[in-house]
């Protein structure tokens, strides 16, 4: 048999917009599942699963080929196990990759642990490993009835999706701790709905965020409701009478303006009213004005509820202010009502969907992902936003650190697009995130890729340079604007696949044929240029020459002699003026952005006014080091020029060839260690590939010197430098605090 593996996504995703449960299926070279076996199992499957056979395994949309055929078998089976358990779920899609011994079944999941255990069911029924018998069925319906989507809330995602309004669901893996919520009216049926300042959490149709905590207690308490109905001066029934036998019972469904009036009952039984007195009308808007002007649902008797108040003897039995849609509505027109209901729901939650949402932007790339998103943010609260950054620093909300660790993927991006402390979001995207876990967001305003180099291979089912390339396309794709490195091959491949409603190359180099090509489509054109006898950044829009700042009053690329840093703002400053963001503003923001941890912990930080001058950084990849080294050249010393140097544990050996190669000659001496963390190599087996490395390309074994432990290492090299020396320093983000606080130390004469 094939080998099975799979994964949730837990948000739109590069395969979809919605959830997916992906699942590779690898064949060894010429395998396919014997045609005996594949009709064995899904004779059984037709015994114990709802529905025709038709309808399971329709045999006008069965692949033609075996082996896509047999994940299109497992797609089908995992989604009417899904079905089966009352999960609202439709899309399957199965797919060979080029090469043609992997299939990719994808199948639609509304709860992440749902979706893998009817996948995992679906794969041990095809391998022979459990009989898909009743008990087993049983079992799955167990763990996923509880656990599918309330059609309301169905129902109000649809509108919310066709508006174009943003939304998260709190109570979802991957979430957990603080950022997971309960719902307390309805079971699967929380949202935050909008971003930022602007969102809002509903449990069901409650307001939770427009409710105090007296609201939130009516909830479960009839007493309390039956006090409020009393203090409203409504008609209430007195204790203990049943009303007289022609009285009947309605249900006032209050959104907004709106009242709906059904016959209470059963829902086979409930029928819609039309003819409604004012007066009776008047009693949900009376206590909807009395509950804080929530949705709300009021059970009343009356004789008539066409007749006033009054003659029809009309008394107030209860309310609801998290009145069930689907309950009330979904068997009423063919589910129309429903959906009608759940429209005025939202309209009247989010009157202007374009308010919803905050600016949000979305970084990926190789190299730079951390500097260009912290640049990004400088110039949002320069243009007066209160920004939200995730990058892989940690989390920061509106200026406060609130998370010490990488979380540049979907929890991170989740925590700050539904902050209220935030009206701009700036997300920097980890590559795997992208490619296991999806997207916590359905768009974003700007959409960024730096570079794409052979870096990360292997890593998230990537294999190829090809394949990162796509994988990191895919948040292009989702962004209404586009910046793309036209200095970059594998950005430029992915102008074809893109369609945003404005693009923007950046070039320190003159790409001038992609830039050409982007200006004779109106595309705009962020450019490296001579201005008023210096080079200065330059943004061409529609035949407009807009310069923004020179490069001497760039100080984060120490006056352009970093350029990767000039790239890295070039790509900054493309995204804001997409924005609308004006050049003044930020070129007032890059002005004032200079290198300083403070600014960009271990990203190029110069110690000056030491015993020695000392240069942080955490280039720790080929075309990392190749840039770094770059720019060390630029620096004259009359002393010389030392690195501690380490090769990252979880890359392969030719990478880590790769980076010190791109460091060898530029160093008079190199000390070579591991980071703290091995990442799976043993004590001393990357300071010994360092070193071979070192020789490999030249380096002299007198200027070599070996240190297995990381910190003794660093404490070697630092007592090495010399007066007039520089030393530089590569450190992974564990070591940036520890070590900026010692050199600051030495700095100001403590040490």
């Amino acid at each position: 048999m094939p080998k099975f593996t799979y994964y949730p996504y837990y948000g739109p995703n590069r395969r979809s917009d919605r959830r997916m449960v992906e699942v590779l299926v690898d064949f060894d070279p010429d395998e396919r599942v014997p045609e005996a076996v594949e009709k064995r199992a899904i004779r059984a499957l037709r015994d114990v699963l709802p529905g025709s056979a038709d309808a399971l395994f329709p045999a006008k949309d069965a692949p033609r080929d075996a082996m896509v055929r047999l994940g299109w078998y497992l797609a089908r089976t995992a989604l009417y196990l899904q079905r089966a358990a009352g999960h609202l779920v439709e899309q399957v899609e199965a797919f060979s990759d080029p090469g043609g011994s992997r299939c990719i079944a994808l199948v639609e999941h509304e709860d992440s642990v749902t979706g893998t255990a009817a996948v995992k069911l679906a794969i041990d029924h095809f391998s022979g490993l459990v009989n898909m018998d009743g008990p087993a069925i049983d079992a799955f319906l167990s763990l996923a009835r509880g656990r599918a989507l309330p059609r309301e809330t169905v129902a109000v995602i649809d509108v919310l999706r066709r508006l174009d309004i943003p939304f998260f669901q709190p109570e979802r893996e991957p979430l957990h701790g603080n950022m997971r919520m309960r719902a307390m009216a309805r079971p699967n049926g929380l949202l935050l709905i909008g971003h930022g300042s602007r969102t809002e959490l509903i449990d069901g149709t409650f307001c939770t965020d427009r409710a105090d905590a007296r609201l939130k207690a009516l909830l479960r308490n009839p007493g309390q409701r039956q006090r409020v109905i009393q203090q409203l001066g409504l008609p209430q029934q007195r204790a203990g009478g049943t009303g007289t036998d022609a009285q009947r019972q309605y249900d006032l469904l209050l959104i907004g303006q709106t009242v709906r009036t059904m016959a209470a009952g059963s829902q086979g039984n409930r029928d819609m009213i039309k003819d409604i007195h004012p007066s009776i009308e008047d009693l949900a808007r009376q206590l909807s004005k009395g509950v804080g002007n929530l949705p709300v649902a009021v059970r009343i008797s009356a004789a008539n509820c066409s007749m006033p108040l009054e003659s029809a003897e009309a008394t107030v039995l209860d309310f609801d202010l998290a009145p069930d849609l689907a309950a009330m509505l979904g068997g009423l027109g063919s589910g129309r009502e429903l959906e009608k209901a759940a429209a005025d729901f939202v309209n009247w939650l989010v009157p202007d969907p374009s308010k919803a949402s905050m600016p949000v932007v979305a970084i990926t790339g190789t190299n730079g992902k951390t500097s260009t998103s912290r640049m990004v943010t400088r110039i949002f609260k320069q243009a007066g936003y209160r920004p939200g950054l995730v990058c892989s620093d940690g989390i920061f909300l509106n200026g406060k650190s609130v998370a010490r660790t990488d979380a540049s993927a979907f929890i991170g991006h989740a925590r700050v697009l539904t902050s209220k402390s935030v009206n701009a979001a700036v997300l920097e995207s980890h590559h795997r995130g992208i490619a296991v876990r999806g997207f916590a967001f359905e768009w974003c305003d700007v959409a960024v890729c730096l570079n794409v180099t052979p870096e990360h291979l292997a890593e998230g089912q990537i294999e190829t340079l090809e394949e990162m390339t796509v994988v990191k396309r895919a948040l292009a794709e989702r962004g209404r604007s586009v910046v793309l490195n036209a200095d970059n091959p594998a950005c430029m491949e992915m102008l074809p696949f893109l369609d945003p409603a404005r693009l923007c190359l950046y070039s320190s180099r003159g790409a001038q044929a992609s830039v050409s090509m982007v200006q004779a489509g109106g595309g705009v054109v962020c450019n490296v240029l001579p201005h008023e006898g210096q080079d200065w950044i330059v943004i061409e829009d529609d035949g407009r020459f807009r310069p923004v700042l020179p490069l001497a009053g760039l100080p984060c690329a120490h006056g352009g002699a970093a350029r990767f840093m000039v790239e890295n703002a070039q790509a900054a400053i493309a995204a804001a003026y997409l924005l609308g963001i004006s050049p003044d503003v930020i070129a007032d923001a890059m002005s004032g952005f200079d290198s300083s941890f403070d600014n960009m912990p271990g990203r190029l930080n110069i110690y000056r006014g030491l015993p020695f001058t000392a240069v942080i950084d955490y280039a720790h990849n080929p075309d990392g080091m190749s840039r770094l080294v770059e720019f060390i050249d630029g620096i004259e010393v009359s002393g010389r020029k030392l690195v501690l140097l380490a090769g990252t544990g979880s890359r392969s050996n030719e990478i880590i060839d790769q980076s010190v190669g791109a460091a060898a000659g530029h160093f008079d001496h190199y000390v070579c260690r591991s980071y703290p963390d091995l990442r799976g190599r043993a004590y001393g087996e990357v300071p010994a590939l360092v070193r071979q490395s070192l020789l490999d390309a030249g380096v002299a074994d007198a200027n070599i010197t070996v240190c297995k432990n990381p910190a003794k290492a660093l404490n070697e090299v630092l007592e090495m430098a010399r007066e007039e020396d520089l030393v530089v320093l590569l450190l992974n983000r564990e070591e940036f605090s520890e070590v900026h606080q010692r050199l600051s130390s030495l700095r100001n004469g403590v040490d």
